[in-house]
């Protein structure tokens, strides 16, 4: 039985170097946005679209416990 389900909704944003421990980005020194999907951070300083950087976004969610093998497929 496959479900497909849109998982656009309920994703948080934080400007933060790719290289931050998983601890940091799990802990309460990030300050995090709530952000729509699809998003780009870039918008935010329209006087400087071409900023390089990078950033953390993050979700949760809840899924029923079923027998055989969930899939999350992201595109883009």
């Amino acid at each position: 039985m496959s479900i497909k389900q849109l998982f656009n909704d309920g994703w948080e944003f934080a400007k933060q170097r790719l290289t931050t421990e998983l601890e940091t980005i799990n802990g309460n020194d990030i300050t995090w946005s709530f952000v729509d999907i699809p998003h780009d951070w870039l918008i935010y300083n329209t006087k400087d679209l071409y900023e390089t950087g990078e950033g953390w976004y993050k979700k949760k969610f809840n899924h029923k416990t079923i027998e055989g093998q969930v899939f999350i497929e992201m595109y883009g």
